[in-house]
């Protein structure tokens, strides 16, 4: 797959010609269309449908589509403010893929994941201080309920930190500001392009994705 040259438009544009492709390769067994919010006072609403559905052989797909650049991609939040979360995927989206899984609906998020190349760095002698790493880009078809998995383990993380940060200010006021504190919790809220790449199945042609849905 090559690099899209803009984020989200342009995985959604590959997203399109997979579909396309799938359409053509099915024979009419395949049918697919996109999902666009409303436009309401002159602006879309954020309808909280994912980015494309699709019909296999009576079964119904979903497929939210999320692009980023950079060496990771953020999951996204199940609670609070419906905002674009870094890229991840909103409270609102959660809810209707939530509820369409729960209908029946077997919902998948495409994530593309652009990686640029990072020159390698030697040392005055030659030797090599930092070997780098090639540019990729990274194009994953994932369960939803494997992503709204990890969604999970960083809400609970956060719950974590907020309960550490309670307890730890009740310490300090017992105790005094240089008193010792408990293990400060991490929240872990994205995917490294290292995990990324064994995640779900290969989203870079219509074969592949029809294998992911077909296999799901």
């Amino acid at each position: 797959m090559k690099p899209p040259a803009a984020r989200g438009a342009s995985a959604e544009g590959h997203v399109d010609r997979l579909l396309s492709a799938a359409s053509v390769m099915e024979r009419g067994r395949f049918a697919w269309h996109q999902l666009h919010p409303p436009i309401r006072g002159g602006v879309r609403a954020k309808s909280g449908l994912p980015d494309r559905a699709a019909y296999h052989n009576g079964q119904a797909f979903m497929f939210e589509v999320k692009e980023k650049n950079g060496t990771s991609i953020e999951v996204g939040l199940l609670t609070g403010e419906n905002t674009d979360c870094g890229g991840g995927i909103r409270p609102g989206q959660t809810t209707k893929m939530d509820l369409m899984t729960d209908a029946g609906v077997r919902c998948f998020v495409v994530a593309v994941l652009i990686v640029a190349a990072k020159a390698a760095k030697r040392r005055k002698d030659g030797t090599v201080s930092d070997p780098g790493y090639p540019g990729a880009t990274i194009a994953r078809i994932i369960p939803w309920a494997t992503w709204r998995a990890l969604m999970q383990a960083a809400e609970d993380q956060r719950q974590a930190l907020a309960r550490w940060q309670i307890e730890s200010g009740r310490l300090m006021v017992r105790n005094g500001h240089t008193c010792a504190l408990p293990p400060k919790p991490t929240v872990d809220a994205s995917i490294s392009a290292a995990d990324l790449a064994e995640m779900g199945s290969p989203c870079r042609t219509a074969a592949e994705l029809l294998a992911a849905i077909r296999g799901c």
